[in-house]
């Protein structure tokens, strides 16, 4: 499934596969970002009432910055990543065109940052991907032990 925030354009590295299914929740208009939530709801629900196995879904930025579209971004995005882990499996991919510049690419790299802290334990793969470049999320990383040795300059305590 693909999520397209209004007048976001479509990733030029997603190339429709010929014989697989694809469905896309695009916002045509110009309404409160938050709309957004609603209508991916809506048709996730319609779709697996159907039978779609929906396990690999991406999620484009059009890079707003202002609170409204971080907070719905975010909420969107915490969401669909919650159907994953219910799920078992499955990928997100946070997307933003590089041509929309830093702040757009900082921004979804943070929220993907902050949404691999809720994937410990949890068989799904989360990636940020800013034009041709991608992050992926490592469970491994996320949980493995912080070196305790001390730093330089400082004395143990005990």
């Amino acid at each position: 499934m693909v999520v397209i925030e209004f007048s976001a354009a479509w990733p030029r590295w997603l190339k429709p596969a010929g014989n697989a299914d694809m469905a896309v929740v695009a916002q045509h208009y110009e309404g409160h970002p938050s709309s957004l939530v609603t209508q991916v709801a809506t048709r996730t629900t319609r779709l697996e009432a159907v039978g779609w196995n929906i396990d690999r879904i991406v999620l484009v930025s059009n890079g707003r910055m202002d609170a409204d579209a971080i907070a719905a971004r975010s909420i969107l995005a915490r969401g669909l990543l919650s159907r994953l882990r219910l799920l078992g499996r499955g990928e997100l991919i946070l997307t933003v065109e590089e041509r929309l510049g830093r702040r757009a690419a900082a921004d979804v790299r943070a929220l993907s940052a902050s949404l691999e802290r809720s994937l410990r334990g949890a068989p799904v793969m989360l990636t940020a991907r800013i034009g041709e470049r991608s992050w992926h999320g490592h469970e491994q990383l996320a949980d493995s032990v912080v070196d305790r040795r001390v730093p330089p300059g400082r004395r143990a305590a005990g």
